[in-house]
């Protein structure tokens, strides 16, 4: 008679995440010796409770076993952890909880309230209302840059600064402007209104 074996694999080690190009969570964790399967559970809480979502086999270029997330709601942290099954059902302990978010692909509001005007010898002074999305990440400055193709990036200025002081422009020219804002997943705004700046001699 041949015993049943009762020995569950060892727990996987390893788990990390990353936010890949279409905005969901790649997790990849080290295989388990003796596995056939692994199964993914996920909670709101790191204490949970955790409920499985998924059961992969699949590996990564790197050789470590990969499972996308698609599923979980944007913008909401949510808690993971796997556990290793082999060929006799037996189930791991489960490995280390770690968080991961998919990000919100809905952009953030136009910037509103932009203003244009000249700051004594310095240039341009723009400045513009703060968005209210708390995810805001960045915004974008842009000019029509008389290059022949119309408006290009001026500059980039960070979450809690809505103002940029264009210097590049000359005494005596104008130049014309708008500003859009970048939530955390990178998802650009509508632009907010042109606004015309003038820089005298």
């Amino acid at each position: 008679m041949v015993s049943k074996d009762h020995t569950a694999p060892t727990a996987p080690t390893g788990l990390a995440v990353t936010v890949n190009q279409s905005q969901d969570l790649d997790f990849t964790w080290n295989p388990s010796v003796g596995a056939v399967s692994y199964d993914v559970y996920r909670a709101e809480r790191a204490d949970g409770p955790f409920s499985k979502v998924a059961e992969t086999s699949s590996t990564s270029t790197g050789g470590r076993i990969l499972y996308e997330d698609m599923t979980s709601q944007r913008g909401y942290t949510y808690w993971y952890r796997v556990t290793a099954v082999d060929a006799a059902a037996n189930q791991s302990a489960p490995s280390t909880a770690v968080p991961g978010m998919r990000p919100s692909v809905n952009p953030a509001g136009r910037p509103q309230g932009l203003t244009a005007t000249n700051d004594r010898h310095d240039g341009i002074a723009l400045d513009w209302a703060d968005n209210s999305e708390p995810d805001v990440r960045e915004y974008r400055t842009d000019h029509f840059a008389n290059t022949g193709t119309g408006f290009g990036l001026l500059a980039t200025v960070p979450k809690g600064t809505s103002e940029y002081l264009d210097t590049a422009v000359n005494p005596g020219s104008g130049d014309y402007y708008y500003v859009t804002a970048l939530n955390s997943s990178g998802t650009e705004s509508g632009p907010s209104t042109v606004v015309e700046g003038f820089h005298p001699s």
